[in-house]
């Protein structure tokens, strides 16, 4: 998970999250959205 985590930093700057409890555990992956994504979201 280290190499994904490594992974998703340097190619997107995205982010991989664990979260463990006694239910449980979230994994939650981000990825940001691309300039030109977010270029579209600007009135």
């Amino acid at each position: 998970m280290k190499n994904v985590r490594s992974r998703l930093k340097a190619l997107c700057g995205g982010d991989l999250i664990f979260e463990s409890t006694e239910e449980g555990t979230t994994v939650t992956i981000t990825i940001p959205k691309s300039e030109k994504e977010m270029r579209k979201e600007v009135p």
